[in-house]
């Protein structure tokens, strides 16, 4: 049944996505104040998007719930002090929090960082422009992997804290 959900949301959000398109700054019909409530529309839908696929993926009623796994501690997170036999012997999860360059941006603007400046700092430190939603979608596979997580209550700020 969740199927069915999930298919009506993500119509409406290619709905508002192709009136967004259709109704750019200089085409004569544009109106601030409706392409504004377009675009509200949008992230709210894609907001609901979110909560049911999430939703999808629990597991049924009855079945025992799986325990949530805390983020790593910084010495847990800490694998430089590993000889290379174990870090060879290491699955690429365990090791991509100290690779991942998202992770590192985050974690060098003190643990806490918007994703506008996430964007800011892949281009200064890496010489790479990433396209907004491509950025958000890993920052949320991070998040799912307990790597990082957002905000309670923000829009696009995250934290390694």
């Amino acid at each position: 049944m969740l199927d069915k959900h999930i298919a009506l949301v993500k119509g409406q959000v290619a709905h508002y996505e192709s009136l967004l398109d259709r109704f750019p700054p200089n085409h004569p019909n544009y109106r601030p104040g409706q392409v504004e409530m377009y675009r509200r529309l949008l992230d709210q839908h894609e907001d609901l998007l979110k909560y049911l696929e999430n939703q999808e993926n629990r597991p049924e009623k009855g079945t025992p719930q799986q325990k949530l796994v805390e983020p790593p501690s910084v010495e847990e997170d800490d694998l430089s002090d590993l000889p290379d036999e174990l870090l060879a012997q290491l699955s690429d999860r365990a090791k991509k929090g100290q690779t991942d360059q998202l992770v590192l941006i985050i974690n060098d603007r003190g643990g806490t960082a918007t994703l506008d400046e996430i964007l800011i700092d892949l281009f200064r430190k890496y010489k790479e422009i990433g396209a907004r939603n491509i950025i958000s979608n890993r920052l949320y596979r991070l998040n799912k992997q307990g790597l990082i997580r957002s905000i309670e209550g923000k829009k696009g700020i995250y934290t390694t804290a």
